[in-house]
This record gives structure tokens, C-alpha cells and sequence, in this order.
């Protein structure tokens, strides 16, 4: 994506001017968070996501699930 982003000519930028590029990196990141706390490799994660480097590919990866993060959770 930042590949794609520096050939667009912007960053943020334009993610915050083109909505389907946000969209595409939301579901990217949603797809390769989720693939990663299941135990997938990284390679098949770049496979499926795209990505060329492991660098790019961890700036995917949701580090804090809010979801499994809840003082709730741990309730039951």
C-alpha cells in the first residue's frame, strides 16, 4: 500500500481523500490481523494480502484487538 500510496504522489493524504483506498487497506488489515492471530504464516498472509515485504505486510497486523482486549471477556 505505501508502495501504491508514493506513486499516487501523497501518504495519509490521499487515504483521506479516496475513500476506496481506505476501504481496501481497512479490509487488508481486517484480513491479515484476523490470519495472523489464527496461526497462519506470513508468507501466506503476503500471498493473499499482496504484499512484497514483511515490513509492510506487519503494519497490517493489528496489534490490540479491542474485542479480545475487554476486561469482560475475561469474565466469563
Amino acid at each position: 500500500m505505501e508502495d501504491e500510496l508514493a506513486a499516487r504522489g501523497g501518504g495519509v493524504d490521499v487515504l483521506l481523500r479516496k475513500p476506496m483506498l481506505r476501504a481496501r487497506r481497512s479490509l487488508r488489515s481486517g484480513h491479515a490481523t484476523t490470519a495472523a492471530e489464527n496461526g497462519a504464516p506470513d508468507r501466506v498472509i503476503m500471498r493473499q494480502t499482496g504484499h512484497r515485504s514483511v515490513e509492510t505486510m506487519e503494519g497490517y497486523i493489528g496489534s490490540d484487538n479491542v474485542l479480545s482486549a475487554t476486561a469482560g471477556r475475561r469474565l466469563l
